[in-house]
């Protein structure tokens, strides 16, 4: 909880997606989080089974998150968590 202090802008503001897209038949997953810190983009049909997509620092915001295989799902929720 102490890095929320780092948000750009100054204030306290939780990681969150923006506006999803599909180019070249890969998901592409926005996301304005707080650059820096890692992050690991988990997937999940059931909302209760999560996976490990990937883990990344981004060192700018907003940062883009890719799923290949996300086209493919008819039903896929995304969350982004710390380690």
């Amino acid at each position: 909880m102490a890095a929320l202090d780092r948000v750009p802008g100054g204030g306290v503001s939780a990681p969150y997606f923006l506006t999803p897209y599909v180019s070249s038949g890969v998901l592409n997953l926005p996301a304005q989080l707080t650059p820096g810190f890692p992050y690991r983009l988990q997937a999940s049909t059931n909302l209760v089974n999560c996976i490990n997509l990937s883990t990344n620092t981004p060192g700018a915001t907003p940062f883009t998150f890719t799923d290949p295989l996300g086209p493919a799902y008819p039903e896929r929720f995304y969350r982004l968590v710390t380690p």
